[in-house]
């Protein structure tokens, strides 16, 4: 248990920084929509930001979707494993109506645990639905980002608008797992619109 609550906790830091990525680009690339940056130095280095924040981002999908066999590793795979448990699943139900006990009225205004365990594997296979952008991903990172190859062709590289759709999806999963694990009410499109913000001001900044 004290494993998985780590697991929990490592998803939870690296979906704030996929948001935190996500939403500093989205920021500069709307607030570049309304007018270049000057040519130069701060335009090239606008060009360099986007483009690390770019790969970062795919970096940071796969390291959250895809499969390990390393015992160390946290990812959403292997924390959904634990919903396998009848038994595991049953503790967190019966967690639950303890606290429903207690709060009473409140309560009403929460999902159970068992609304929230389906919710979360709806999310999941929404996420895994999307395998085939997934793989394309992958292969980016593996093939073009991870190292240095002529073995990646144009044809096959992944379009922003797929990686844009895993992230979303990813950070859903990974909302449903803080409810369901910890019990919090995460809202990461709160961090993406939060950098969103900070991108669109690095580059009203630049402009002055």
């Amino acid at each position: 248990m004290e494993t998985l609550s780590e697991m929990v906790t490592e998803i939870h830091l690296a979906s704030l920084d996929l948001a935190a990525s996500y939403g500093v680009f989205h920021g500069m690339n709307d607030a570049l929509g309304q007018g270049r940056v000057e040519s130069g130095g701060p335009s090239q280095a606008v060009g360099v930001i986007q483009g690390d924040l770019i790969r970062m981002v795919a970096f940071r999908v796969c390291a959250l979707c895809e499969e390990s066999k390393r015992r160390d590793d946290a990812n959403i795979s292997l924390v959904l494993k634990a919903l396998d448990d009848p038994s595991f699943c049953e503790a967190l139900i019966a967690k639950d109506r303890l606290w429903r006990a207690k709060v009473l009225a409140r309560a009403s205004m929460v999902p159970d645990a068992a609304s929230n365990m389906r919710s979360l594997r709806e999310r999941w296979d929404t996420l895994k639905s999307n395998s085939e952008s997934l793989d394309r991903i992958r292969h980016l990172r593996n093939k073009k980002l991870g190292h240095v190859t002529v073995g990646f062709q144009k044809e096959n590289r992944a379009l922003l608008h797929e990686l844009w759709t895993l992230v979303k999806a990813t950070l859903r999963v990974a909302e449903g797992i803080q409810l369901v694990f910890a019990q919090t009410d995460c809202r990461y499109q709160e961090a993406i619109d939060s950098y969103h913000r900070n991108g669109r001001a690095l580059i009203d900044g630049l402009r002055k």
